[in-house]
């Protein structure tokens, strides 16, 4: 382990136990920070705040673009991360600024609405929904309808894995996922799971708290609209990218997930960051190492949208 996780995770583990079985959701999002920290690509993208007209409600809904390029560009449609509980599309700023910037790509970050006043599957419809409004919405946008892609980063990264695996059957096709150390299976029998389930960042007993604040308990958790490891399905999804860390509890459903991604014919890229924890990424001014997963990232993604989409005959459309 580095100085640099050393000195985060004392300072972290220094701070009082929290109690989750005390624990008010309203009050634990309250008290939680609405970004970590600037990131290092800020001056280099416009952003704007949106609204989305979804059935019978509203949502908002952040909009990035990179200065001094015109045209119309691809489009990440993104998710934060927050346990499905807490936070809004600022937490990730840093992070949509540099994929929007590396990639030279729209990003448009959905405030999907959160548990427990919104119980699953409200914010995944809300992500469903989302992706619908910018694709049919995408002249206006001035974004390429063709070139779609999802991703998110912790509970984020399960909503772009489920609209993955639906856009097979559904429009908008999608041409890529970028998922960042993703919440893929309600489970907690990994071995990363149970070696790093104390005093790195995120815990069993958190992620179980944030399961239960999120998911009703008549729900089959083997689902994989909640738990999309567990999907037996997974040909002619779109290709992946998938960030982790090495003390990360969710490390391992990650590397398995893009096992399965890769024995189904999936192409997958697959970068595991040593002496990081979970959504170290969203911490750069913490972890120098977040730029270059960003970097990392935007490349696959950047790659993706020049592959040119799949026609309805199962070619590709060349410009």
């Amino acid at each position: 382990m580095n100085e640099i996780l050393r000195e985060f995770l004392s300072e972290q583990n220094s701070k009082a136990p929290v109690d989750f079985t005390q624990l008010d959701a309203v009050e634990f999002r309250n008290s939680f920070p609405d970004r970590f920290t600037e990131g290092s690509y800020q001056q280099n993208v416009n952003k704007v705040d949106i609204e989305i007209n979804l059935t019978g409600n509203k949502i908002s809904a952040r909009l990035y673009k990179p200065f001094n390029i015109s045209g119309t560009l691809p489009v990440l449609v993104y998710f934060h991360g927050g346990g499905f509980v807490i936070g809004t599309p600022a937490l990730s700023d840093s992070v949509c600024e540099g994929l929007a910037y590396c990639a030279q790509c729209v990003v448009v970050s959905i405030d999907y609405r959160l548990a427990p006043e919104y119980p699953f599957p409200t914010g995944l419809q809300d992500a469903f929904e989302a992706l619908n409004w910018v694709y049919h919405n995408a002249a206006a946008l001035d974004i390429d309808s063709e070139r779609i892609a999802v991703g998110g980063n912790s509970a984020g990264g399960n909503f772009a894995a489920v609209l993955a695996q639906a856009s097979r059957d559904v429009v908008p096709t999608l041409c890529h996922q970028v998922l960042l150390f993703p919440v893929l299976n309600y489970g907690f029998d990994s071995v990363s799971a149970r070696e790093y389930d104390q005093g790195y960042f995120l815990s069993r007993e958190m992620m179980q708290w944030f399961w239960q604040t999120y998911l009703p308990e008549h729900y089959d958790k083997s689902d994989p609209l909640i738990s999309p490891l567990q999907a037996h399905r997974l040909k002619e999804v779109c290709s992946a990218t998938i960030v982790t860390a090495q003390y990360d509890i969710l490390r391992d459903d990650a590397h398995t997930y893009a096992e399965k991604l890769k024995q189904a014919g999936v192409p997958v890229a697959l970068k595991c960051w040593n002496d990081s924890i979970h959504d170290f990424i969203l911490m750069p001014d913490k972890f120098p190492v977040a730029d270059d997963a960003i970097v990392f990232a935007a490349e696959q993604l950047k790659n993706a949208f020049a592959i040119p989409p799949v026609t309805s005959h199962g070619e590709r459309k060349w410009n």
